[in-house]
């Protein structure tokens, strides 16, 4: 754009110059150059990938500049934010983010209704104005891999509903089918995979739960905390937790026999703090967090997303308390006062 911005002199070019203000921030949304060069490490185009980067996008905080606008939890946001909110504010902002699916260039709007209703009506119908031009453009100069319309304002498509389904039906492993594998017999599970994809009859047999019936796309919900155990150690009795179709567990009657436990667990039939929630009901009794002892250390699971993309500070204990708690030597209290004098 600077580029192009310099060295044209067409009469188009020339009226951007004269009538417009336009600020280029040379920042890294979403990890461009790191996906590049991972990609292209591969001399051979059909062995190459974008999965499996050896490295966080920031340095402690993992996450893209584009998804930290909601929190602002790095500097360059922070700056990005003071010139769009305080100093300048531009009618226009174009982020320079991923693309489509295979097969497309890039994406753009008319998103899918409903749009998020937090926002004023005049954003989405302004995207869709300023989409709408762009991609005038496009097929004009002969460019028409577009893809419009297949998304939502919720950035969760039915494509990734279905994979998820698709791979919970399979009793795959986590990072495919967003629930957990393992020893369901040794830790006393009864489901270990997402308890929203199913619904108990009468009768004890299980059918799955269509969308329609449950869906919960990235809410705040409220969960109870044993902070007895050392795990939740400094937290309340309550806390709110950050769900995107999270893993849901429910532990067999003899799970404490097996030194299981729940850590935190969603104990009424509305546990929905924020956003919203089909079907909440269905978690109710639900576990999101477990403690299970195996040998000398411990297996934590957390079914909500505890650390998402740095935001939610209410659960960051569990990962810290989990990574001291972990190799930890159980001591009584008077043998360690002992000891210390």
């Amino acid at each position: 754009m600077a580029y192009q911005m310099v060295g044209r002199n067409d009469p188009e070019t020339l009226r951007f110059l004269n009538d417009d203000i336009l600020l280029l921030v040379p920042v890294n949304p979403d990890g461009m150059e790191l996906v590049s060069n991972w990609y292209m490490r591969e001399p051979e185009p059909t062995k190459r990938t974008m999965g499996g980067l050896p490295r966080l996008y920031q340095k402690y905080v993992g996450h893209d500049n584009n998804r930290d606008s909601y929190i602002f939890n790095q500097p360059e946001t922070e700056n990005i934010a003071r010139q769009m909110f305080i100093e300048w504010f531009p009618q226009i902002m174009y982020n320079q983010h991923q693309t489509g699916p295979a097969g497309t260039v890039l994406f753009a709007p008319p998103f899918r209704d409903p749009f998020t209703y937090n926002f004023d009506p005049l954003v989405p119908m302004g995207l869709e104005l300023v989409a709408a031009s762009m991609h005038n453009r496009f097929i004009t100069e002969g460019k028409n891999s577009i893809e419009r319309g297949s998304k939502d304002n919720w950035t969760l498509t039915p494509k990734r509903i279905a994979a998820v389904q698709a791979a919970i039906a399979k009793d795959e492993k986590p990072e495919a089918a967003g629930g957990v594998a393992g020893s369901r017999e040794y830790f006393g599970f009864r489901r270990p995979i997402p308890l929203k994809y199913y619904d108990r009859a009468p009768d004890g047999t299980e059918k799955k739960l269509p969308s329609e019936k449950f869906f919960i796309p990235g809410s705040v919900l409220q969960a109870s905390v044993d902070n007895t155990t050392p795990v939740a150690y400094g937290m309340g009795e309550k806390v709110d937790v950050f769900f995107d179709n999270s893993p849901v567990f429910h532990l067999d009657p003899d799970a404490a026999l097996k030194r299981v436990r729940a850590v935190a667990w969603f104990p009424t039939a509305e546990s929905l703090r924020s956003g919203w929630a089909w079907g909440q009901h269905y978690l109710q009794d639900g576990v999101a967090a477990v403690e299970a002892t195996l040998g000398k250390g411990k297996v934590l699971l957390f079914g909500p997303e505890i650390t998402f993309r740095g935001q939610p500070h209410g659960t960051f204990k569990l990962l810290f308390n989990g990574i001291y708690y972990a190799g930890a030597t159980p001591v009584t209290l008077g043998a360690a006062r002992k000891a210390t004098n």
